[in-house]
């Protein structure tokens, strides 16, 4: 299946912010644990090995990935500009990564990859904006137990 403009894991993976949907977002379906087995992401693994290190908190885990992993992925309209990319791609998760660049729907997701390797709950968000209908990506993780 082809998604034209976002990839199939984010198709498949998020739910739309809107004022709809904001409780729900923020109490049934945030992800408080992580289901990740090791050896899956090999790539990532060895990228949040590199950029993080045991004694620091999940807060400065999420942060050094951030800047020092997602930040690998150049936007194509956003400087320092990365060269284009079909809007149809549907890259797998290693091959994301690989490839460094991506738009903002794929920069999360490489963000969200590289905190689950870590076992940091993370997510996708689609931030809707109603006047123009478009919208941007981000992802937002979880750094301490609620409840």
């Amino acid at each position: 299946m082809s998604v034209r403009g976002v990839d199939r894991y984010h198709a498949n993976q998020f739910v739309m912010y809107r004022p709809e949907t904001a409780r729900y977002l923020y109490t049934d379906y945030t992800p408080l644990e992580v289901r990740y087995r090791s050896g899956l992401l090999p790539t990532y693994e060895k990228l949040a090995a590199e950029i993080t290190t045991p004694d620091q908190s999940p807060l400065e885990k999420a942060v050094s990935l951030l800047i020092r992993g997602a930040s690998r992925l150049r936007h194509p309209h956003m400087p320092p500009y990365g060269p284009e990319v079909r809007p149809d791609r549907n890259c797998d998760d290693e091959s994301l990564l690989k490839s460094g660049v991506g738009p903002c729907n794929e920069q999360a997701r490489v963000f969200i990859r590289l905190c689950q390797v870590c076992g940091i709950p993370a997510r996708v968000i689609q931030l809707f904006y109603s006047d123009t209908k478009s919208g941007h990506c981000i992802a937002e993780f979880v750094t301490v137990q609620v409840g």
